[in-house]
């Protein structure tokens, strides 16, 4: 699975999903940086502090073309609040993530762009929640997703310890 965050805007989020993708083994998460946040050295401060040192086990690579990055992939998916978004873990929709997915998340503002989510061959998924009024935070919405794709695939769990 490869991860594409596109235009993360607070680096203490970027901080949180890099402690989580180092939790469960994650290596490598893409980031499209409109926002320069890898150029700002409070940014990175911010990124260290809470990613609790964890921004050495990580590495997170500037994407310079969100949307020539996302084509190189046949399998896509865009976590998404818009409508025909497919609910995660609803066995109604039984959204399966191959191992060599790549799944997008938008910033926290205004999620991901059109020209992203709504691109052909895009599987767009979303979190149930209550409502629409109920969103979840981006690192929260990513340990979900996350951990949906490591119950998928148990193989890739990360074994205690190591």
């Amino acid at each position: 699975m490869k991860i594409l965050l596109y235009a993360t805007e607070n680096s203490r989020n970027l901080g949180s999903i890099v402690r989580t993708s180092a939790a469960f083994g994650i290596e490598r998460i893409h980031l499209y940086d409109r926002f320069g946040i890898l150029d700002s050295e409070d940014s990175l401060r911010g990124i260290s502090e809470t990613s609790m040192g964890h921004d050495s086990t990580v590495e997170i690579v500037s994407v310079d073309d969100a949307v020539k990055f996302a084509d190189q992939y046949e399998h896509r998916f865009a976590t998404t609040l818009a409508k025909g978004s497919r609910r995660l873990g609803d066995p109604k929709y039984d959204v399966e993530i191959p191992e060599d997915a790549l799944i997008m998340f938008g910033n926290e503002t205004r999620g991901l762009p059109r020209e992203l989510s709504r691109r052909s061959g895009i599987r767009k998924i979303v979190i149930p929640t209550r409502g629409m009024d109920y969103c979840l935070s981006l690192p929260v919405a990513y340990a979900v997703v996350l951990w949906e794709f490591l119950r998928q695939h148990p193989d890739k769990l990360p074994q205690r310890g190591k």
